[in-house]
């Protein structure tokens, strides 16, 4: 801090200097370094300087200056939460430049206005603006507008959960900041590939990344470099289930947002906090800071930032019990879900990408062919007319063959793009049909559980009060059956509640579940089931494990109504990041009518696939019933 406050009073003085100078262009461009350099500590400080540079330059009709000033206004604004306001003066910006004609300051504007955009969740109009700059900036040497354009895209890849090419962005905007020596940003792209890598499950390259950013920040100590490394490092932490090491980073980084006043910053890290202390148990504080993060984020507009305030707070009012609260949280996320998630904009976006790489490479072959045309022009004149004609046909059939090659891509594109959307569909409805199996199973559980097993228990005990009253009764045969039959009835009807709905799955896990569940269905004069377990079975998410559960018995059920088998052997094995269960017996096998029957086999193994599982079946006369199923686990596991 001691340090912050000498570079402000260094600040001071350098300001002090150049406002001693002639009114002149020099003057105003050293006020927009001065700007730009103070940037990093206090976009207020940086705002007071960028319109001194603006007045200036209107004083002396300074167009260039003018232009420059409205572009770095509208990003201090955005900074600050007056995200609207940064919009208008970059469009001010953008049409000044585009007065000028100079083309780096309108790919500028563009890059810039597509950030801003997207910060709004308006992504139709920041995928159209990002890569107008993208091809602007394809002749224009790699500098600082070059970091922000390719920091944009990458983060808009990112969201789009393209994590593949949000890398070759970020790596493009390191590459371009460390040419720079730009130490700010460098820490900025570090933390993104850090979100990158995370996002894809790469843990220990994501730590490495953050431990760089954080070494880095340290050395630099700008507030906006520091807020980055503090907020990349939390992040991780939680990744690592390091809750307090994540919350101590975690204020530290809104330590730095505060004092950079930056609202955005001010969302991502409370949003980070809240995660950490709701994994810590402490909900009520997690709900406080997501709550405040919310009423700065409504104020100023930042709806794709919002969606994940609102997401936490119906995960944590439903935990508390606040189920009205949740219930209009979660209609808010709803509410705010973005267009990325839309076809038409990956395929708008996809497009624009690629028709960027074509006209790159266009631009390259091109300068090529010229290169050799001036140098066999050199050589011989008198073969001019050859070798351009020669070079015409290349380049008409070079055409012919990217608009060929584009035109097959674009085709293939689209059927790719049908069977995932009808592949989507599928699976959701088999989704919906699952759900409302389970939430059928789980009410008649419930009636048999409350209401059956009660009247069932009130009848005994009506019984049971007749034997007392009536000693003769309680020698009586038939009555004697009769108390024998409910008591069998009731064991019966507890037994169907639970199989509908398990609660040994729900408190202990899928191993004793089955375990249970074999031993439960287990009869020495009818089928005697064996079970084992390999390996560590852990806990994983509910829905897996019900519907593992629900598999297992379907297929026992068919073995013990049509394979007519003696004994039955039951194994789950866990290994690595697989999850196996094989089901024998020594019956004639399943008849052929079994597909059409309960689930089917056929059922079954569109079951499998949708959970992304492996299931092979073997049945016959001489052998009986082998089925073998394989699911990969990975990211599963509570």
């Amino acid at each position: 801090m001691l340090l912050l406050s000498i570079q402000a009073l260094s600040q001071n003085t350098e300001l002090e200097k150049i406002l001693a100078k002639p009114d002149d262009t020099l003057k105003v461009r050293e006020l927009l370094n001065l700007g730009r350099k103070i940037r990093s500590n206090s976009y207020e400080d940086a705002g007071k300087v960028f319109q001194r540079a603006l007045d200036l330059s209107k004083k002396i009709d300074y167009e260039w200056g003018k232009g420059a000033s409205f572009l770095n206004l509208g990003g201090v604004m955005t900074y600050l939460g007056d995200i609207d306001n940064g919009i208008s003066y970059v469009q001010r910006a953008y049409d000044i430049y585009t007065r000028l004609n100079n083309s780096k300051g309108v790919a500028t504007c563009h890059s810039s206005l597509g950030g801003m955009y997207a910060t709004k969740g308006k992504f139709d109009s920041a995928i159209i603006h990002l890569m107008s700059a993208l091809q602007l900036m394809g002749d224009i040497k790699p500098g600082h507008e070059h970091k922000q354009l390719y920091h944009n895209i990458g983060t808009l890849y990112n969201s789009l959960k393209d994590y593949s090419n949000a890398i070759t962005y970020h790596e493009k905007a390191l590459a371009v900041s460390t040419s720079l020596q730009d130490t700010t940003y460098i820490v900025i792209s570090l933390g993104s590939l850090q979100m990158a890598y995370r996002n894809m499950g790469n843990n220990e390259k994501s730590y490495d990344y953050a431990l760089r950013a954080l070494q880095l920040a340290k050395q630099k100590n700008d507030s906006k470099s520091l807020y980055n490394a503090y907020q990349s490092y939390a992040e991780m932490c939680i990744k690592l289930d390091k809750h307090d090491e994540a919350i101590n980073a975690g204020k530290k980084a809104l330590h730095y947002a505060l004092s950079l006043k930056d609202v955005v910053y001010q969302i991502l890290v409370s949003t980070t906090l809240a995660e950490a202390y709701e994994k810590l148990g402490q909900l009520e504080k997690a709900a406080d800071i997501l709550e405040h993060a919310k009423a700065i984020g409504e104020k100023a507009g930042l709806k794709s930032h919002l969606r994940n305030v609102y997401a936490g707070l119906a995960n944590i009012n439903n935990k508390l019990g606040n189920y009205k609260t949740a219930l209009d949280e979660y209609e808010k996320f709803n509410a705010t879900k973005d267009s990325l998630g839309n076809e038409k904009n990956k395929k708008t976006i996809a497009e624009l990408e690629i028709k960027y790489q074509t006209a790159q490479k266009e631009r390259i072959l091109s300068l090529q062919h010229l290169q050799i045309s001036q140098k066999e022009v050199q050589l011989q004149r008198s073969r001019q007319v050859t070798i351009y004609s020669i070079a015409a046909t290349l380049v008409a059939m070079l055409g012919a063959a990217l608009v060929y090659l584009h035109y097959r891509n674009k085709q293939r594109l689209h059927q790719q793009q049908l069977q995932a959307i009808q592949r989507e569909k599928e699976l959701q409805l088999l989704q919906a049909v699952i759900e409302g199996e389970e939430k059928e199973r789980g009410r008649i559980a419930k009636d048999l559980h409350d209401e059956v097993a009660g009247m069932l228990a009130a009848a005994k005990m009506h019984f049971s009060s007749l034997s007392i009253q009536n000693a003769h009764l309680s020698e009586a045969k038939e009555y004697n059956q009769g108390i024998e039959l409910l008591n069998e009835v009731t064991i019966q009807v507890r037994k169907t509640s639970h199989n509908l709905m398990p609660e040994v799955l729900i408190k202990y896990g899928l191993e004793t579940a089955l375990a249970k569940y074999c031993a439960n269905i287990s009869n020495d004069q009818v089928l005697v089931v064996r079970y084992n377990c390999c390996g560590e079975v852990k806990r994983y998410d509910s829905s897996f494990e019900l519907a593992l559960y629900r598999i297992v018995q379907e297929l026992l059920n068919n073995v013990i109504k049509h394979s007519r088998a003696k004994e039955a052997y039951v194994q789950l094995s866990a290994f690595d990041d697989r999850l196996c269960i094989m089901i024998e017996d020594n019956g004639v096998g399943l008849k052929g009518n079994v597909k059409n029957e309960g689930m089917g086999l056929q059922s079954l193994e569109t079951r499998v696939k949708a959970m992304n599982g492996r299931f092979e079946i073997q049945t016959a006369s001489s052998t009986g019933l082998s089925a073998f199923l394989e699911f990969n686990i990975e990211g599963l596991e509570k």
